[in-house]
């Protein structure tokens, strides 16, 4: 036979298992508070959106100016000491860390620990077929704003190799 089936988006969802962002957002609340409360704090969902519904493009909306604030000593403070200075860079390490490698983390064991077993719908398909099979990625967009006109460019990071 000369098929070719693509599998991608909704896959999952046609065989219900429940691999929304939304499921996940439920799944960091409980594995790791600290990570959820990070990206719920941090990361500001785009104008109409919700933070889990639209995780992939809400990803690029990570308020910095938030982080900045937010318990940093000032110089001009008078319980400064001189070692408070490398408060900020070690705050930011920490936080992309946790951000990147953690999030990054977080999704892979929520993926592996998806229920698979109870699969209700299973398609037949043809084994001599060819197959495009679209793998888990995240999707970042950085916007860049030159003069009047805002250029998006799209970074695709493969999450892991299932």
């Amino acid at each position: 036979m000369n098929t070719l089936y693509i599998i991608g988006n909704g896959f999952d969802l046609y065989h219900d298992i429940d691999s929304k962002f939304e499921n996940f957002g439920g799944y960091l609340r409980k594995s790791n508070p600290y990570i959820s409360s990070l990206v719920e704090s941090y990361i500001i969902p785009a104008k109409g959106s919700v933070l889990w519904s639209n995780f992939e493009e809400n990803l690029a909306n990570l308020d910095m100016s938030s982080i900045i604030d937010e318990d940093i000593p000032s110089i001009k403070d008078d319980d400064f000491r001189p070692r408070d200075i490398y408060i900020f860079e070690d705050k930011m390490t920490f936080f992309c860390q946790d951000l990147t490698v953690g999030l990054r983390r977080e999704f892979k064991n929520w993926l592996q620990s998806l229920d698979i077993s109870k699969v209700k719908k299973l398609l037949t398909l043809d084994t001599s077929s060819q197959y495009l099979i679209l793998t888990i990625q995240i999707l970042c967009r950085i916007s860049i704003k030159f003069l009047t006109k805002t250029f998006y460019i799209y970074i695709i990071m493969p999450l892991m190799k299932i």
